[in-house]
């Protein structure tokens, strides 16, 4: 027997029982994701970077993970451009870092 909700019911019931949208990421040299949304929030797609915070952040076992620097748009190859953008920036720097350190 299958019990069917009407249509404004479900979605009652979906507003009050949020979840988190899918997103995917880049990992960067030290640790930080490079986010972005696969599907809308609030009618947008975002990039943002989570960074490794507290107990374990530095050995590379966080158990607790800070938000920086969210941004929303209008389409996500935008919000995954940005995500990647910050990723490479990223990379270059930790690439530049050893360079420097080495020579």
């Amino acid at each position: 027997m299958e019990i069917t909700m009407p249509r404004e019911l479900q979605e009652l019931a979906a507003s009050l029982m949020p979840r988190s949208p899918n997103y995917r990421y880049f990992t960067g040299p030290r640790g930080e994701m490079y986010c972005w949304s696969t599907e809308r929030v609030n009618g947008k797609f975002c990039a943002w970077t989570y960074s490794p915070v507290g107990k374990g952040a530095r050995s590379g076992k966080p158990r607790q993970w800070h938000v920086i620097n969210r941004v929303n748009f209008k389409l996500r190859k935008v919000a995954k451009a940005r995500a990647l953008a910050r990723y490479k920036k990223a990379m270059e720097e930790e690439r530049n870092g050893k360079i420097q350190k080495s020579g």
